[in-house]
């Protein structure tokens, strides 16, 4: 229970800061070297791929952002979003 309060405290604090989609989109691009451009039309290329992946993951955890949201921002579907944090989640707990 005091582990969903502070996801929840740390969501409200991110989103008063004006944290968005976006702003994270734009950070995991630069740091893994990724065209946003790219990203958005969908490839499967392993790179790509990981990047959205991991972009779903810190929106979801940071921001609070469901995936049918996140999946518009990344032009997926909502299940795609959703299995890529569910394998994200996998491998970071390994």
């Amino acid at each position: 229970m005091r582990e969903v309060e502070e996801r929840q405290l740390r969501q409200t604090k991110l989103r008063r800061r004006g944290k968005t989609i976006a702003d994270i989109i734009a950070q995991e691009c630069r740091k893994r070297e990724v065209n946003e451009r790219e990203l958005v039309l969908g490839s499967r290329r392993r790179k790509v791929s990981h990047a959205r992946a991991v972009i779903a993951l810190r929106c979801r955890e940071e921001i609070g952002s469901s995936g049918a949201e996140i999946a518009r921002h990344l032009g997926v579907n909502t299940t795609s979003i959703n299995r890529a944090v569910e394998r994200e989640e996998k491998s970071s707990s390994i």
